[in-house]
């Protein structure tokens, strides 16, 4: 029994420690300050020429305003799809036909559960990644403007630093929800020998993950492609304007298809193979009487692996920010 505890108590501190360690980068990439002034928002630094500020400051918001527009369309679609194939696979992961019994709702039911829950939390793993990339992208620029290795190492430091609050905050999010899940699902099954109807059950977990990264990838794959195509045949066919001049108003749009893209597509499709290969191991686990007898801590092991790797990549993220940082191209 302690030895399980030490289990749970490792994989929940390496959970809340990850989350933490993102808030604590997105505070560092907060410190390129943003303030209200009038009817919006103004970036202020000090080696920043006031007209090129507020250039930067039109571009920033349009960026982000498309951002929002592209994850709220295909998000409703996303949770209309969790809906009714989460009922498909409800009936069908209910249906058994074994010793007499033809459908077990109680386990359609988990699994389906399970399936909804890896859909929510890509999509929040997604809207996370794709939000602190549009937020980061005008202080990068900000910080490149300083003079010699300052600037190298400032704009480094913070376009690493958001890409880390995406890497910790989804790896984090996906840990802790899925230890929930096993936790909550474990009160249906209580004893050692449901542990692999348990962990069958759990697996839902990585198809809902799975299939929002694949309408992350693949819508989000085609918009950007479309926006990039569409870009250069109004720009550098129809007008005869260099690519990604800001007289093309499809240029924005190319930006926006950018992070949609390479963000939140991403971030979504990362939290799938995450949330896919634990609920892989845990299944295959489950067939091992050995593993099963030895109990919680050694069924846990892939959940450990995970809380490892969070710790060990804060240590890493220290030393390329703090230890050895960027100072020149090359």
């Amino acid at each position: 029994m302690a030895e399980a505890f030490e289990a749970y108590a490792y994989v929940v501190t390496a959970g809340v420690f990850g989350i933490l360690f993102a808030a604590y980068l997105f505070w560092e990439v907060s410190k390129v300050k943003v303030t209200r002034r009038g009817d919006g928002y103004a970036l202020l630094a000090s080696e920043v020429r006031h007209q090129t500020a507020d250039r930067l400051f039109e571009i920033y918001c349009a960026i982000q305003e498309g951002a929002r527009a592209f994850l709220l369309a295909e998000y409703t679609l996303c949770f209309a799809f969790i809906i009714v194939f989460g009922a498909v696979v409800l009936v069908l992961t209910s249906f058994v036909n074994k010793d007499g019994q033809k459908f077990d709702w109680l386990f359609g039911t988990l699994n389906a559960t399970a399936f909804a829950v890896g859909g929510l939390t890509s999509m929040a793993a997604g809207y996370m990644g794709m939000m602190v990339a549009v937020y980061s992208n005008a202080r990068t620029t900000v910080s490149a403007m300083k003079e010699g290795a300052r600037g190298w190492r400032d704009a480094f430091n913070t376009a690493f630093r958001a890409g880390a609050v995406m890497g910790f905050g989804l790896s984090s999010m996906a840990l802790l929800v899925l230890f929930i899940l096993i936790k909550a699902f474990e009160t249906q099954y209580p004893l050692s020998t449901d542990y692999k109807k348990l962990f069958e059950a759990i697996s839902g977990y990585g198809l809902g993950g799975s299939s929002i990264a694949m309408f992350g990838r693949v819508g989000g794959g085609i918009y950007t492609k479309a926006a990039d195509v569409g870009a250069d045949l109004a720009g550098k066919v129809v007008e005869n304007i260099p690519e990604d001049d800001p007289r093309n108003p499809a240029t924005i749009a190319d930006n926006v298809g950018d992070n949609v893209g390479d963000v939140a597509g991403m971030g979504s499709d990362l939290f799938g193979s995450l949330a896919e290969s634990t609920c892989a191991c845990l299944v295959i686990s489950t067939q091992s009487p050995e593993i099963i007898s030895a109990g919680w801590p050694a069924v846990l092991f892939p959940l450990v692996i995970t809380a490892t790797g969070i710790f060990v990549s804060a240590i890493i993220s220290f030393l390329a920010t703090h230890v050895w940082p960027v100072k020149k191209e090359k």
